[in-house]
């Protein structure tokens, strides 16, 4: 176990890059974020001009700051890289016919990764990659159809010529609201040093697609199932958003490489590693960029959509442009991870269908200096390529379970550690799917057979006796820090609430902890102590090397001879844990660690970047879901180190008390202290000033407009427009008649998240514009009789297609319905039948309670906001302050008196223009015969009745 586990309870809101926003109504009305800048005004460009200028997101600059100040919490979470399509059966002796490979991830039921080839009714093969979870939506699927000259591929030798030639993924069209999260930034390629997207969302070339952390699992909580990485379906994260983002950039942002152009250098946009890299930022979104502007592609692109496994922007890069497969940045250092090409770093994240697609199915081709083959890497034990990828994908036979390592020397006899080691489940302390090294390993032996194949070690007894004694309990009692009887915070995993769990409310001893005490709360969860040592606690640990958790008589000496650049403690992020017997470490994953174990015995389960994922089951747990087919197993020993590469997933399960150490080493040591693109250090440090210095000019210029703007005066109106009340007509006459007075703008909030006039509520102007010029301005909204209101909402979503992308029907439980082909009274009884069911899943009070109303819009992230109109026209204390309020059923005859408060509605004709229409269904009040229905809306919308005039039903 190691620290930097990703995932935390916050994560699942983060969906946008710069703030939360639905989708853009399908019906014309409401343009979102982009086309035109129209501001949601339907082409309308408003008076002030606000500046777009795109920042890092609150999670960016908050991990950056906890960075910056080295604190535990950002210590604490696990780095992470970015995705595969996850692939079965590519190639295989039996392709063609209509034959199926289905893997059941875990045996868990639902749980299940397909791939099928069958023949479509055009005559070609179509590929199907269906990734299920339990996800009822179609758009999902990632489609492909294989032709040669027309004609089907028969044979594996057709489908390799016709690999990338097939139509792309339908839908592929990334949606105007999803802006924020997919995006181009042509200011410069790759990923900054800086920039914490790197983590978890690395680039390619221009490219960004920021995929969330970590989600809920669909089972319903990280403590039911993994939450695979590669397997995501969340309502608000899924995966094929991210194959469809670098899709479409890679169609919208790349062009062919110039005759002049030359690695690492791009007309027009330079990029030249060997002067001090421009950081300023020029992000677009994939509709913004003009042809003139788009990047050429290089074989740099291609190493990094391999490594982060985008297996159809490998294809399009591949077989498009013509990229190399075997380019490499830099050439015979094997200790620097640039001088990896496109295949091995497909491997090392066991990518196979890249691995068979970057070398058409040849596994001859010779892939490194040393003349080893794709075969040879893939037959090597522990590797990557899991052997159930292996031979459904590339075709090589590899035995499961028969992984054979070098012969060990005999073990020398340990002194007694005086901790109660006992286990209460039995073991295989032989055991382990991977190579065991005695003693040092040589760092040329390192770099070749483990850095480069991207594959995990053993270096048995790495740690001296003199270390070990160190965590001795003897030791231990004579330490005032880290006495036996000193309380800690316990918890089932190292950081319970990344998973969205609790510590135990009391604390415990160590020997608490070592005598297997349980929490009252969870008394079938053993508990587990993780922190982040600081150089006084190591000072404490390693009282014999004076803290210098680094020296040379140490088991963590091995760090600096495989990667020089790590040269004291705090150049890499540490960990110290300790726990009872059958406690652990969940299942998690981050950048490459070094692990060693003073105290007890640990079982390891790991698993390539391919299958990582994230969970708050105990550790017990995941050591029996996790299928055997997809990872390894390995038992630790006190005195050994284990290294575990970049993303793999990995858990530990405590046989007997135990204590370790580890150590990340981040990606800027094992590249060489670059970038990935080799912007040097001092180059970097020297380019943040200038963008420091940039950026002051900015923010002078930023408060010169800010105070123009406030010579402008304040908005002489307000309109609080709620959605489902047929304010979109309204917006359209502001956008017509009151150009000067309409202040239809977007803004992003001091949190990062959007808003803009077009749905904003009280709360939102109040933030935007200060309290006073609320005051000050006129304030109105129009509302709608709640049942009427809920009725439209239903069959509006309904309407839009529960198959389309981007609908609400999941989040806010709408069923698939034919609305063309039912009768009222069916449509009636499907309006019960879902008013009981999300009065059920969001009822007043819970956290949720505002999708029991219409789209939120961005406004969810208000704790004032709800399902109710009222709360659209509430401040922050909940106080209803919006001036004026007008009925939609009598805002026709009562436009005049709007006109008297706003006087430039009369420049024009004032009649109301019907045009935001949904589909046909009874009058409202049809649906108010039922009695549920009838006392569900009088409950959950009485503060609308009350304010609004309306009788109760």
């Amino acid at each position: 176990m190691a620290g930097r586990v990703i995932g935390s309870d916050d994560d699942e809101r983060v969906r946008k890059r710069k703030g939360t926003r639905d989708p853009p109504q399908q019906n014309g009305m409401g343009v979102g974020y982009g086309a035109g800048r129209s501001n949601g005004t339907s082409g309308h460009k408003t008076k002030k001009k606000e500046r777009v200028r795109r920042k890092s997101s609150p999670i960016s600059r908050w991990m950056m700051a906890l960075q910056t100040s080295r604190s535990p919490a950002f210590v604490g979470l696990a780095v992470v890289a970015s995705g595969i399509l996850l692939v079965v059966t590519l190639i295989s002796a039996t392709f063609g016919g209509n034959k199926c490979i289905e893997s059941h991830l875990n045996g868990i039921s639902g749980n299940v990764y397909t791939w099928c080839y069958k023949h479509n009714s055009k005559g070609g093969i179509s590929s199907r990659v269906r990734r299920s979870l339990g996800a009822q939506t179609n758009d999902i699927e990632v489609e492909r159809v294989v032709l040669v000259d027309g004609h089907a591929a028969q044979n594996k030798k057709e489908f390799l010529k016709a690999i990338g030639t097939h139509e792309d993924l339908s839908h592929d069209i990334v949606s105007e609201e999803q802006s924020e999260i997919c995006y181009a930034d042509l200011g410069i390629l790759g990923d900054r040093m800086d920039d914490t997207r790197v983590y978890h969302s690395p680039a390619i070339g221009p490219c960004h697609h920021d995929y969330g952390l970590s989600f809920v699992p669909l089972a319903g909580s990280y403590e039911e199932a993994i939450e695979f990485y590669f397997f995501r379906d969340s309502l608000r994260s899924r995966y094929t958003d991210r194959v469809k983002c670098f899709q479409q950039c890679i169609k919208s942002a790349l062009t062919e490489r110039r005759d002049d152009a030359t690695e690492g250098k791009h007309h027009g946009h330079l990029h030249v590693p060997d002067q001090p890299k421009k950081l300023a930022r020029d992000e677009r979104a994939l509709f913004e960029i003009e042809p003139y502007e788009r990047i050429p592609v290089d074989n740099v692109m291609l190493i990094e959509a391999a490594k982060i496994g985008m297996t159809l922007a490998v294809e399009k890069l591949f077989l498009q442009y013509g990229l190399d497969p075997l380019y490499r940045q830099v050439e015979n250092n094997p200790g620097n991870s640039r001088n990896f090409n496109a295949i091995q770093e497909a491997i090392r994240g066991g990518y196979a269908e890249i691995v068979a697609i970057l070398t058409r199915g040849d596994n001859s081709i010779v892939i490194d200096e040393y003349g080893r083959t794709v075969e040879d890497y893939v037959r090597m034990s522990g590797s990557p390529v899991r052997p159930i990828d292996a031979k459904n994908v590339l075709g090589i036979e590899v035995e499961e379970g028969t992984e054979k390592r070098p012969v060990q020397k005999a073990k020398a006899p340990r002194k007694e550690s005086g901790w109660d080691e006992t286990a209460a489940d039995p073991y295989n302390e032989q055991r382990c799917d991977f190579d065991i090294v005695d003693g040092d390993l040589d760092p040329m032996v390192f770099y070749k057979e483990y850095f480069m194949t991207g594959r995990p070690v053993v270096l048995r007894g790495q740690a001296p006796q003199m270390e070990l004694d160190m965590f001795s309990k003897e030791r231990w009692y004579k330490s005032k820090r880290f006495n036996p009887d000193k309380a800690f915070q316990v918890g089932p995993t190292a950081y319970p609430s990344l998973t969205q769990q609790k510590y135990c409310e009391k604390e415990m001893s160590i020997n608490d902890i070592e005598q297997g005490k349980v929490c009252e709360e969870m008394p079938e969860k053993p508990m587990v102590h993780a922190f982040h040592p600081d150089e006084e606690d190591l000072m404490y640990l390693y009282p014999v090397f004076e803290g210098d958790v680094l020296d040379e008589r140490g088991g963590f000496r091995s760090i600096k001879h495989f990667f020089p650049l790590v040269e004291q403690w705090g150049d890499a992020n540490w960990q110290v844990f300790f726990g009872g017997d059958g406690s652990g470490a969940t299942f998690h994953w981050h950048e490459a660690a070094f692990n060693i174990l003073y105290v007890g015995v640990k079982e390891w389960k790991i698993a390539p970047p391919l299958y990582r994922g994230l969970t708050g089951m105990p550790a017990q747990r995941v050591a029996e879901t996790l299928d055997p087919k997809i990872s390894l197993t390995c038992v630790q020993h006190a005195g050994d180190m284990f290294y575990i590469p970049n993303f793999w997933g990995h858990s530990t399960y405590n046989h007997g008390f135990t204590i370790g150490a580890a150590a990340i080493v981040q990606d800027w040591y094992q590249n060489g202290g670059a970038s990935y693109r080799g912007d040097a250090w001092e180059n970097y440090e020297q380019a943040q000033e200038e963008e420091e210095e940039e950026e002051e000019e900015e923010e002078e210029e930023e408060e010169e407009k800010e105070e123009e703007e406030e010579d402008e005066g304040s908005p002489p109106f307000l309109f609080v427009h709620i959605n489902k009340t047929g304010g979109t007509s309204l917006i359209h006459m502001f956008g017509d008649r009151c150009e000067e007075e309409y202040w239809g703008e977007y803004w992003y909030d001091s949190d990062g998240e959007f808003h803009r006039a077009f749905h904003a509520t009280a709360h939102a102007y109040i933030e935007r514009y200060g309290r006073e010029a609320w005051d000050n301005a006129y304030s109105f909204t129009v509302v709608r009789h709640p049942l009427a209101r809920q009725v439209s909402n239903f069959f509006f979503l309904a309407s839009m297609g529960c198959d389309k992308p981007n609908n609400k029907c999941a989040e806010r439980l709408i069923p698939t319905l034919d609305l063309d082909a039912m009768s009222d009274e069916e449509k009636i009884e499907a309006f019960h039948t879902w008013l009981a069911k999300i009065y059920e899943a969001f009822p007043p009070g819970s956290p949720d309670h505002y999708r029991f109303g219409a789209a939120g819009h961005g406004n969810e992230v208000y704790d004032t906001f709800g399902a109710s109109q009222t709360s659209w026209n509430v401040d922050s204390e909940g106080k209803y302050v919006t001036k004026d309020f007008y009925k939609l059923e009598e805002l026709s005859k009562d436009i005049t008196k709007l006109a008297e408060n706003i006087p430039c509605l009369k420049n024009g004709p004032l009649e109301m223009d019907k045009k935001n229409k949904t589909s046909n269904y009874p009058n409202y009040m049809l649906f108010a015969k039922d009695e549920k229905t009838k006392q569900i809306i009088n409950e959950v919308f009485a503060e609308d009745f009350k304010n609004f005039g309306y009788d109760p039903l």
